[in-house]
């Protein structure tokens, strides 16, 4: 997983760099040197996960992971400050952070939040895999109508496949995907 630290402080950011690497979370592929990062050099860069502190001169955190989104940047963003106002944490949350972590830096906090955010990512990665190789199996059915045991033989296998067959719910999800073919659903076209 790679990681981007935008902070002001280099004596944070070494300290950041050596949590991520020394406990195995990462690697950090860039930081902001203690100087304002470029939103749409860091969004080029394609970090997973961006550390980005929340009282910056210049251009604040809030501001920062605004206008990297903006460049479209899909990295989950974990501000890091010592602001405790519940308005400007809610304002952050708004601008699209996924956690925040107070300042002064707790090296349990810092591992245990990238931790999660890297189980997240990968959750999400495997979601999307089994998602295109469900799309992948409905695009192979003919255009044509298909007969209800025929269309429930290609769910069961797509369930086979990923080892979903047998298990509780099974059923169920059947269920909804006939139901869903039955009504047109457009998330199964």
């Amino acid at each position: 997983m790679e990681i981007y630290i935008v902070e002001d402080d280099i004596s944070v950011i070494n300290v950041l760099e050596d949590i991520i690497e020394s406990n195995g979370l990462g690697t950090v592929c860039g930081n902001s040197g203690g100087r304002p990062a470029d939103p749409a050099e860091v969004a080029r860069l394609n970090p997973d996960v961006v550390l980005v502190d929340f009282l910056m001169p210049e251009k604040d955190g809030i501001q920062f992971v605004r206008e990297l989104k903006a460049a479209g940047s899909t990295a989950r963003c974990i501000m890091i400050s010592q602001v405790s106002a519940k308005d400007l944490i809610g304002k952050a949350y708004s601008a699209g952070i996924d956690f925040f972590i107070s300042k002064p830096i707790n090296i349990i906090e810092v591992k245990s939040v990238i931790e999660n955010v890297e189980r997240q990512i990968q959750n999400e990665r495997t979601l999307s895999n089994i998602r295109k190789m469900f799309m992948a199996e409905m695009n192979e059915m003919p255009k044509e109508k298909q007969k209800s045991d025929a269309y429930v033989k290609k769910l069961q296998l797509i369930l086979n496949r990923i080892g979903m067959s047998g298990e509780k719910g099974c059923d169920d999800i059947i269920k909804i995907c006939q139901y869903l073919h039955a009504t047109k659903s457009p998330s199964l076209r």
